[in-house]
């Protein structure tokens, strides 16, 4: 019952946002990161292929928060 409260409070401050990296967009969530005091982007495998990008890249990436 703990995890799903945890996931819950998370969910519900994530944000909805427009993506860029280089010519790929996308939609998505980025979820809040307390312990870092950041936000988290997932990037799917198939987004970093696009863009051809291996885990541990450092990329350009644009957000935008969809309000």
């Amino acid at each position: 019952a703990r995890q799903a409260q945890s996931r819950i409070k998370r969910l519900a401050k994530m944000e909805p946002a427009s993506v860029s990296i280089d010519e790929t967009e996308w939609q998505t969530s980025i979820f809040p990161d307390s312990k870092r005091g950041t936000y988290v982007l997932p990037v799917k495998k198939a987004v970093r292929r696009s863009v051809g990008a291996a885990e541990g890249d450092v990329v350009t990436v644009t957000v935008e928060i969809i309000r």
